[in-house]
C-alpha cells in the first residue's frame, strides 16, 4: 500500500502544495502558507502585495503593510496622510496623528478647540479641556461653577465639589448636615454621619444602642455590637449561651461552640464521643475520631483490620492497606501476585508488574516478546519493539523495507522512507520525479519542484506561463502572475480592463473601491480570470434597503445606462 507523508487531514503539510505536495510556497507568503491546490500565497509579508506577493508597496510611510489586492496603505505613520501616507499632517495643536483620509485632527492638545485646534479655549477654572465644536466646559475645577466656572463654591462644610448649576453641595463632612452643611450633628455615638435631612444616627458605635445611641450595651459576653433597637446580643464569644449569654458552656471536651439556645455540643474533639462528648473512643486503631453516637471507628489505621481495627492485615506484600472485613489485600507490591501476594513474579523481562491472579506479565521490556517474554527480538533494522506474540517488526528504521527490514531503500534522491513492503519512494526530494525520482525537473522558471509523473511544472515564477514556463507575460497592468496556460492576465490594477488590461474604465465601470451608491458593483475583481470590469445586472437589488429608485436613475444617467 502507498503512504502519503506530505498530507495533513485533506491538503500538504505546512510550507508545501500540488497533486503530490511536491512544491514549496513562495518566498513572499506570510509564514511560508500557500492555498495546498493552487500554491497562491494566504498573505503577504510586509512590504509586498497582489495575487502571488510578487508587487512591492510603493508607500514609504506606511505602518503594518499595504492592502493585498490594491498596495494602497492601510494605516500611515505619524505626521502623514492619504491612500499612500504621501501627504504631511499640518494641524499644529494636535493629540495623535491626524485622519488618514482628510488630514483634519482627531482630537486637540489640552487648551484647544476647532476643527483644526485652531481657537485657544477661555474657560479659566475648566477642570479638562473644553468642547471641541463649541469651547464650552465640561466640567470646573474643585471650589467653582456656572456655565464657564466663574462663581466660586461658598458652602463651608461641603465634603466635595458643589453643583455645576446651582452652587449647592452634594454631601457635607463628617459632624454636619442640612442643605448648606450648616447643622452640626448631635449624636455622639454614632459610627458613621449622621443623616443629611434629619440629622439622625444610621448606626451606633461598637457597646451602644437606641434611637439616638444613648443607651449602652449590657451584654457582658457579647461577640459582636448588640441589637440597635433592642439591645440584645447577636452571638455569644466561645464558651456562653443564652439570650444574654450569661450562661457557660459545660461540655468539656467540645470541638466548637456549643448550641445558643440549648448549650449542647455540635461536635466532639478526637478521642471523645457521646451526647456530651463524655466518653473515650476505646478503638486503638482508629485511622479518625470514632462516631459521635455508638463510639465506633469509621477506617483502620494501615496495617489494621475488623469491626474495631484489632485484627493486623496478614499480607505482607500489600499495596495498600487490607479490606477492613476480610483482610484481603486489592493490589500487590511490584514482583509479588496471588490471593494474599505470596507468590513471587517469575518473568524476568516484564516491563510492569505481573498479574495479580495468574502471573502472567503484561508487557515486556524493549527487545523481548513470547507469553513470558522469554523471546529475544531478531529484527536488526526494527524501529520500535518487535510483535509481543509474533516477534516480526512494526517499522522499519529510515532506509530499510521488507517483512524483517532486511532490504536496504535504493532510490537515492527519495524524500523520505521508502515503502515498507515494495520499497518504493512515496516522494522525491526538490528538482527530481519519475517513478525511481531517478529524472531531474528541467523547467527553469518553475515555482516550487516539477510534477512527480510528468515532469511538468505546476505554477510558474512571476512573468512566465506555459507548460515548461518557457513564454514571458507581456500584460503590463496585471496584479499578479499572468493565466498559466494561457498568459492572460486575471486581474487588471485598478482603473484598467479588458483581456489584457489594456482598456481604462470609465466612470460607473466596476473596480474595487466602488460601492452601490456611485453606480459600481463591489467585488466583481475578486473573480479570477473575469477582468471585464462591467457593472452586475443586481447591483441595484442588492442594497434595496439603502437605495432608492431615484438613485437608481441619477447613477443610470451618470454612467449613460438606458
Amino acid at each position: 500500500m502507498r503512504r502519503v507523508l506530505c498530507y495533513v487531514s485533506d491538503g500538504c503539510r505546512k510550507e508545501y502544495y500540488g497533486v503530490d505536495c511536491e512544491n514549496q510556497c513562495d518566498v513572499n507568503c506570510k509564514d511560508r502558507l500557500c492555498d495546498s491546490t493552487s500554491g497562491i500565497c494566504n498573505d503577504c509579508i510586509n512590504g509586498k502585495y497582489g495575487a502571488n506577493c510578487q508587487s512591492t508597496c510603493i508607500a514609504d510611510q506606511c505602518i503594518g503593510g499595504c492592502n493585498r489586492n490594491t498596495g494602497h496603505c492601510s494605516l500611515c505613520t505619524q505626521g502623514y496622510y492619504g491612500p499612500n501616507c504621501q501627504q504631511s499632517c499640518t494641524v499644529t495643536n494636535c493629540i495623535g496623528n491626524c485622519d488618514k483620509n482628510t488630514g483634519q485632527c482627531s482630537s486637540c492638545t489640552r487648551g484647544y478647540y476647532g476643527i483644526n485646534c485652531e481657537d485657544r479655549c477661555t474657560v479659566n477654572n475648566c477642570n479638562d479641556n473644553c468642547d471641541r465644536n463649541t469651547g464650552h466646559c465640561y466640567s470646573c475645577i474643585h471650589s467653582f461653577y456656572g456655565v464657564n466656572c466663574e462663581n466660586r463654591c461658598t458652602v463651608t462644610n461641603c465634603n466635595d465639589n458643589c453643583d455645576r448649576n446651582t452652587g449647592h453641595c452634594y454631601s457635607c463632612i463628617r459632624g454636619y448636615y442640612g442643605l448648606n452643611c450648616e447643622e452640626q450633628c448631635t449624636v455622639t455615638k454614632c459610627n458613621d454621619n449622621c443623616d443629611r435631612n434629619t440629622g439622625h444616627c444610621y448606626s451606633c458605635k461598637r457597646g451602644y444602642h437606641g434611637t439616638n445611641c444613648e443607651e449602652q450595651c449590657t451584654v457582658s459576653n457579647c461577640i459582636d455590637n448588640c441589637d440597635r433597637n433592642t439591645g440584645h446580643c447577636y452571638s455569644c464569644i466561645r464558651g456562653y449561651y443564652g439570650t444574654n449569654c450569661q450562661q457557660s458552656c459545660t461540655v468539656t471536651n467540645c470541638n466548637d461552640n456549643c448550641d445558643r439556645n440549648t448549650g449542647h455540643c455540635y461536635s466532639c474533639i478526637r478521642g471523645y464521643h457521646g451526647n456530651n462528648c463524655e466518653e473515650q473512643c476505646t478503638v486503638i486503631n482508629c485511622n479518625d475520631n470514632c462516631d459521635r453516637k455508638t463510639g465506633h471507628c469509621y477506617s483502620c489505621k494501615g496495617g489494621y483490620y475488623g469491626t474495631n481495627c484489632e485484627e493486623t492485615c496478614p499480607v505482607t506484600n500489600c499495596n495498600d492497606n487490607c479490606d477492613r472485613k476480610t483482610g484481603h489485600c486489592y493490589s500487590c507490591k511490584k514482583g509479588y501476585y496471588g490471593t494474599n501476594c505470596e507468590e513471587q513474579c517469575t518473568v524476568s523481562n516484564c516491563n510492569d508488574n505481573c498479574d495479580k491472579n495468574t502471573g502472567h506479565c503484561y508487557s515486556c521490556i524493549r527487545g523481548y516478546y513470547g507469553a513470558n517474554c522469554e523471546e529475544q527480538c531478531t529484527v536488526t533494522n526494527c524501529n520500535d519493539n518487535c510483535d509481543r506474540k509474533t516477534g516480526h517488526c512494526y517499522s522499519c528504521v529510515r532506509g530499510y523495507y521488507g517483512t524483517n527490514c532486511g532490504e536496504k531503500c535504493t532510490v537515492i534522491n527519495c524524500h523520505d522512507n521508502c515503502d515498507r513492503k515494495t520499497g518504493h519512494c512515496d516522494s522525491c526530494i526538490q528538482g527530481y520525479y519519475g517513478t525511481n525520482c531517478q529524472q531531474s525537473c528541467t523547467v527553469a522558471n518553475c515555482v516550487g519542484n516539477c510534477k512527480r509523473t510528468t515532469g511538468q511544472c505546476s505554477i510558474c515564477t512571476q512573468g512566465y506561463y506555459g507548460t515548461n514556463c518557457q513564454q514571458s507575460c507581456t500584460v503590463t497592468n496585471c496584479i499578479g502572475n499572468c493565466n498559466k496556460n494561457t498568459g492572460q492576465c486575471c486581474r487588471c490594477i485598478q482603473g484598467y480592463r479588458g483581456t489584457n488590461c489594456d482598456q481604462i474604465c470609465n466612470d460607473g465601470d466596476c473596480n474595487k473601491d466602488t460601492d452601490y451608491y456611485t453606480g459600481g458593483c463591489q467585488g466583481c475583481t475578486d473573480s479570477r480570470c473575469d477582468p471585464t470590469c462591467e457593472r452586475r445586472p443586481d447591483w441595484y437589488s442588492v442594497k434595496t434597503s439603502k437605495a432608492t429608485n431615484k438613485q437608481s436613475e441619477k447613477m443610470d444617467q451618470t454612467t449613460g445606462n438606458n
